[in-house]
């Protein structure tokens, strides 16, 4: 059974706005994916990175499931791949850019 782990892994004031971020962050997400050697071929894991890959560049499918805020861009930052004990492995990295609206 494969695994896959999403984890938001930082949320900074959006470097370019300087002093008057506004409440905009850029959210450094992970996504790890492992799948079992024992039970999988590397073209199997492979194939399930590109659908989270496939999944991650879908930015209107992302944006509709946004639930805080308004989520404005998100690209990939690496695509980290090993083997490690008896299971393929994969980490993601992406930058997220959101708004969250302010508190009443």
């Amino acid at each position: 059974m494969p695994i896959i782990i999403l984890h938001a892994e930082s949320a900074n004031a959006h470097r370019d706005l300087g002093a008057f971020w506004l409440g905009n962050f850029e959210i450094t997400v992970k996504i790890y994916i492992y799948s079992s050697a024992d039970d999988n071929t590397l073209s199997q894991h492979r194939e399930r990175v590109e659908t989270v890959q496939g999944i991650m560049q879908d930015l209107d499918g992302i944006k509709s499931s946004w639930t805080q805020g308004t989520l404005y861009a998100s690209w990939m930052n690496s695509d980290d791949e090993g083997v490690a004990d008896r299971r393929f492995g994969n980490v993601l990295s992406y930058t997220l850019v959101a708004v969250y609206p302010p508190t009443a």
